[in-house]
């Protein structure tokens, strides 16, 4: 949509001086080069332009997507302002990620890219972070799915870092956005694992739990490695603990910091947040924004 209303001067342009050449002649011909050029410029280069326009102009979610929303009892802590935000950081993701079905056969639903995006926003809302290149792409299936990397075990989810890709079973994504109590949230999971990789590779320390910390983890909400496993389909080995403390943090708060307080302050710090009082997010990013507003 912002490419076309930028294309509208230019179609004007192209008409105007088109219709000139027509009446008078063709001494008004060579400047028509100007709209056709800036049009094609434009077309070429439309989603880098649609991306810069959304950037400083963050859409909200459709209005039918927005009750769906709400499935996230992260998003319903917040106060009304970053509810939005967070809004705008979904449609942001769903803007700005790859999804794709395997062999590209028909569109992903618009609600299952809304339950992965509302899934990893929680890392991301306390920052400027839209995207983590250089995972941009996505392939859901219906169901689960072997892989190059398990091709025997049909799972739900996986990362694949050569290619930047993350794949999901929809079926199952849905299911743990939905009721994380009863399904573990894979799409939180997986980025997690992504957060945590793009930071090793810059050579950034993350705190993390310790293996003793199992115990406490399964407490919070049932999640053993092995039921996790089960779920996910793959072996205890490939379950990684510091991924799965993080959807812990976020979604079962107060019994984190019950059980795991230091590593929940550690937490707060790395994510900028603290997932029980949000209204202190809420202050700060209102200061950032003051501040800026000012020059400061």
């Amino acid at each position: 949509m912002p490419a076309l209303i930028l294309s509208i001067p230019f179609l004007l342009m192209a008409a105007v001086l088109f219709s000139l050449t027509l009446w008078f002649g063709d001494s008004y011909a060579p400047y028509l080069v100007i709209p056709v050029v800036s049009l094609a410029v434009i077309y070429v280069f439309s989603p880098q332009v649609s991306w810069w326009w959304f950037k400083r102009h963050p859409p909200d979610v459709p209005d039918p997507l927005k009750p769906f929303i709400g499935y996230s009892p992260y998003y319903n802590r917040l106060p009304e302002k970053l509810q939005l935000r967070f809004r705008q950081k979904v449609a942001m993701f769903m803007l700005g990620v790859d999804f794709k079905t395997p062999d590209d056969e028909g569109a992903v639903p618009g609600d299952i890219k809304a339950a992965l995006a509302a899934s990893v926003v929680p890392m991301i809302l306390a920052t400027e972070t839209l995207l983590f290149e250089p995972f941009e792409q996505v392939v859901v299936y219906a169901t689960p799915f072997p892989s190059p990397q398990y091709p025997t075990r049909l799972h739900l989810s996986e990362i694949y870092e050569e290619d930047g890709v993350a794949l999901f079973s929809a079926e199952h994504l849905l299911k743990g956005f939905v009721k994380p109590e009863q399904y573990f949230p894979i799409g939180l999971y997986e980025y997690a694992r992504i957060f945590l990789r793009l930071r090793e590779k810059q050579n950034i320390p993350s705190p993390g739990p310790k293996e003793s910390d199992w115990p406490s983890i399964e407490q919070i909400a049932g999640y053993s490695r092995a039921r996790i496993a089960q779920w996910i389909n793959l072996g205890d080995a490939d379950i990684e603990l510091p991924a799965v403390a993080i959807v812990h943090f976020f979604l079962f708060p107060e019994r984190f910091r019950a059980l795991l307080p230091e590593l929940h302050r550690a937490y707060c710090g790395l994510f900028q947040q603290d997932p029980l009082d949000l209204a202190a997010l809420e202050r700060s990013l209102s200061e950032v924004e003051t501040n800026a507003a000012i020059g400061l």
